[in-house]
């Protein structure tokens, strides 16, 4: 007679190998997709900075009479309020350095408003809130509570224009990675790409919020950032080489995973299975392949906008090269519940998505390409897609 014992272990092995081999499998959600006459208009407009003015990241601040960009000025460590409708600054908030809990230069790595009398600084060590006039009223130290001990360093020097801090329930998130491990291990991709800052005690802990298993078993080069936009109590990501768009609700600690391939995608190939040897292909792989970028939220229409860049050749039949800026750009818009309404091909060689920003008047797209004509110091071009 068989043993019923040896049979229920095999049975138990095999259901755990079963969910373990399901919870890793990746799985492209289907978009859906809405017949919609969503039209819209173009219309322009241009901003002439001062010459003493340098920055990196920016926001958008639309109240009844103004549009404001709000941005540091690493030039003159000032906080600006520059009037987009009249071209000029309205406000310049100097940080009295005697509030400043530590003795040096600023840098602040990202900046956020969530009210008109609390400015957030992200600086390399502290966690600062400014009110209206520019007076530091809290300031924390950063301490690390993370398991990469190398992170202090990486978490700063990745926040940018493209990852900015974002906020909700007296918590600010910032983009999260590592740079312990290779992109090309299985370690790297196990990390949170997110991580927050409390601010009563200051303390920096990760977020349970991973990579899709896409990229676990195949790397994508530098397609290994993730693009996210918040609103309300939702986080909502965008990963490069994945179609698939993720909702986070940090208010019920729960996720869905949404279908948003765009059909301009071509199949997003891992490195490896272009080139046998990476080395020195990177920006090869990242100029030739289609990616995902940013992703917006238009709270005046109810949309949001996503971007795909196009793959393309890397050579030209006249014997010319492409680089990344050579690349066909698509625009997205899906409603409030992830549907699909209508993709359009951008302008070539004009927009750079990355310092879009939506406002009451539309979706502002700077015209800052490498190769647009127009390009010029401290002066910005912006198209406004306004969708109806």
């Amino acid at each position: 007679m068989r043993n019923p014992y040896l049979f229920l272990f095999f049975c138990a092995l095999l259901l755990i190998f079963t969910q373990c081999k399901s919870k890793s499998q990746y799985r492209e959600v289907k978009t859906k997709r809405i017949n919609s006459n969503l039209e819209y208009t173009v219309s322009s407009i241009n901003i002439h900075l001062p010459d003493s003015t340098e920055f990196d990241q920016y926001f958008a601040i639309q109240n009844d009479t103004n549009l404001l960009l709000v941005y540091f000025n690493y030039h003159s460590e000032t906080i600006d309020y520059f009037d987009i409708n009249n071209d000029n600054i309205i406000k310049r908030n100097y940080i009295n350095k005697s509030d400043l809990p530590f003795d040096e230069t600023i840098n602040a790595a990202s900046i956020y408003q969530t009210s008109p009398d609390s400015l957030y600084v992200l600086t390399e060590s502290y966690l600062l809130i400014l009110d209206k006039t520019g007076k530091i009223y809290y300031s924390n130290p950063i301490n690390i509570n993370l398991t990469d001990t190398t992170f202090k360093k990486n978490l700063f020097e990745n926040l940018s224009k493209m990852f900015p801090i974002y906020r909700f329930a007296n918590k600010t998130y910032m983009p999260y990675r590592s740079l312990q491990y290779s992109f090309r291990t299985k370690e790297f991709y196990n990390h949170p790409v997110e991580a927050f800052i409390d601010d009563s005690s200051g303390i920096i802990s990760e977020s349970t919020l991973k990579y899709p298993e896409i990229y676990y078993k195949n790397p994508y080069g530098f397609m290994d950032f993730s693009f996210r936009e918040g609103h309300d109590s939702l986080g909502i990501l965008s990963f490069m080489a994945d179609p698939n768009i993720y909702v986070y609700n940090y208010k019920t600690n729960s996720y869905k995973i949404l279908g948003g391939k765009s059909d301009y995608q071509e199949k997003i190939e891992p490195i490896e299975n272009k080139f046998k040897d990476v080395t020195n292909k990177m920006f090869e792989f990242l100029t030739t392949s289609p990616f995902y970028s940013r992703i917006l939220w238009d709270k005046y229409r109810k949309l949001y906008y996503r971007f795909l860049y196009c793959g393309q050749d890397l050579k030209n039949p006249n014997g010319t090269y492409n680089v990344f800026a050579d690349k066909d750009v698509v625009l997205m818009m899906f409603d409030s519940n992830y549907n699909l309404l209508k993709e359009i091909k951008l302008k070539k060689h004009t927009y750079l998505d990355t310092k879009a920003f939506v406002a009451k008047d539309g979706l502002f797209l700077p015209k800052k390409n490498i190769f647009f004509k127009d390009n010029k110091p401290n002066t910005i071009n912006y198209d406004i897609y306004n969708f109806k």
